[in-house]
């Protein structure tokens, strides 16, 4: 198992609306951009910790890819991000509002 790096963001679970396991929210619905921090020591990859408003557990998400649409044939539109818990059960849209 990789090492967890320390100072992850931590995001409340109702800062997110949630439908069964996917969650989504704009970016202008927080303060600051938090959402770009190393996860791992040895890797790229960024995420941040979602706090669960329910029962006060810890999820992890990591950023997975751009989802955008096709304009045209040689348009597209950056739509969202798209985040996947690391335990693979939950995903988080994060839309470009």
């Amino acid at each position: 198992m990789k090492s967890i790096m320390s100072g992850l963001p931590v995001h409340s679970g109702d800062k997110f609306s949630w439908s069964q396991y996917a969650g989504s929210a704009e970016y202008s619905d927080f303060n600051e951009v938090t959402f770009g921090n190393r996860v791992y020591y040895d890797a790229a990859d960024y995420g941040f910790w979602v706090k669960s408003h329910k029962t006060g557990n810890y999820v992890l998400f990591i950023f997975e890819k751009k989802v955008y649409a096709e304009i045209d044939d040689d348009e597209r539109e950056f739509v969202c991000d798209l985040y996947k818990s690391s335990c693979g059960d939950y995903t988080i849209r994060m839309y470009n509002d």
